[in-house]
């Protein structure tokens, strides 16, 4: 009789834990699938322009459609020139703008696929503020 309940003690037991097994395994892939992905980078170089009266730019980066006529997203640049944009799978045209206008407009064009992050820098330089309007 001993025998018979460690025999059903040991089957509940391995039942138990190949059910443990396949949840940490279906919500592993259920949170790999949930994780979005996007558009991550840096915008490097000085945002703050030199001559008698220094301006310095908060820089955004724009993010539209394929034909550039919707904005998508907007992501704010960092202190440390960092941004991030999550987006759906699709082409975009990538910018930056500024705050005050100032910084040249760059474009960019990048696909993004499903489950896929991209990385994205940028290089700046302001104009000579005693060259701004």
């Amino acid at each position: 009789m001993n025998k018979k309940r460690l025999l059903i003690v040991v089957a509940v037991l391995v039942v138990v834990l190949v059910g443990l097994v396949w949840a940490v395994s279906h919500y592993n892939s259920i949170k790999s699938s949930r994780q979005a992905q996007g558009l991550a980078g840096q915008v490097l170089g000085n945002t703050c322009s030199s001559g008698t009266s220094p301006v310095c730019y908060k820089i955004f980066v724009v993010v539209k459609s394929a034909n550039g006529k919707q904005i998508v997203r907007r992501a704010t640049v960092d202190s440390q020139g960092n941004y991030t944009a999550p987006l759906t799978p699709g082409t975009y045209q990538v910018s930056l703008e500024s705050t005050p206008a100032g910084i040249l407009p760059v474009t960019q064009t990048i696909t993004i696929l499903k489950d896929k992050n991209y990385k994205l820098n940028f290089n700046v330089s302001p104009p000579d503020s005693d060259q701004v309007d």
